[in-house]
């Protein structure tokens, strides 16, 4: 059976991989590092997120409330579970335009 659903109005979404997701400082916050350029070296900054649904192999990022990243900000994607907050970074493309990857 398949159902098509028509809401009638665009919805804009921020879809990021399960990999760019972390756990915080307690068990029912989540976080993701930020790149930011810091004295011309690119750094990561560990960043609270509010977490949507599921999409396939991707979580949905509420903007605003509790969620700190904002419009252009670079999440790392890959990693991220390797990191430390001030750690220097360098910034790669990735093969899916959406993302960038900070290694």
């Amino acid at each position: 059976m398949v159902v098509t659903l028509s809401t009638g109005r665009e919805q804009s979404l921020i879809l990021l991989p399960m990999t760019a997701i972390g756990r915080g400082e307690t068990p029912d916050e989540t976080t993701v590092f930020t790149v930011v350029e810091e004295g011309g070296r690119k750094v990561v900054h560990r960043r609270r997120v509010e977490l949507g649904g599921v999409y396939d192999n991707r979580i949905r990022l509420i903007e605003g409330g509790r969620s700190q990243p904002g419009e252009g900000d670079v999440i790392v994607t890959t990693g991220s579970f390797r990191l430390i907050e001030g750690q220097e970074v360098r910034v790669l493309e990735s093969r899916d335009p959406a993302l960038r990857i900070g290694l």
